[in-house]
C-alpha cells in the first residue's frame, strides 16, 4: 500500500471492470470530446455507478487523472478490446450499443 494512502479518508470504494475503464474513456470522448485514459474511464464509470446515491442539484467533481493520447492502439481501438478484455460477462464482442455509446 502506498504510503501516501490513507483508506480511512475514503467515504467509499467503487471497483469497475477493465471494461468499464474503456466505456468510461468513450462515453468521454462522445460526449466531451475528451481523450482519456483508462484511469479518467475509471473514475467516469464509477461516478456513473455512484449516480443514484448523489442527490439531486448536488455538484459534483472528477479529476481525470490521464490522457488517452497514449491509448490510441489499446482502449480506443475495438479490435484490441474485443481480443484482451473479451473474458468479462454481460458483454458481446460485437454489441452494437457498446460501440455506439463508448
Amino acid at each position: 500500500m502506498p504510503p501516501l494512502l490513507r483508506p480511512d479518508l475514503a467515504d467509499r470504494v467503487v471497483r469497475v471492470t477493465d471494461y468499464e475503464c474503456v466505456r468510461g474513456c468513450r462515453r468521454l470522448l462522445a460526449s466531451e470530446s475528451i481523450l482519456a485514459g483508462g484511469s479518467s474511464g475509471a473514475v467516469v464509470s464509477a461516478l456513473q455507478r455512484s449516480s443514484s446515491s448523489i442527490e439531486p442539484g448536488a455538484t459534483c467533481v472528477v479529476v481525470l487523472p490521464d490522457g488517452g493520447d497514449r491509448y490510441l492502439d489499446t482502449i480506443y481501438s475495438d479490435s484490441w478490446v474485443d481480443t484482451h478484455l473479451r473474458p468479462y460477462p454481460n458483454r458481446s464482442p460485437h454489441h452494437e450499443q457498446d460501440r455506439n455509446e463508448v
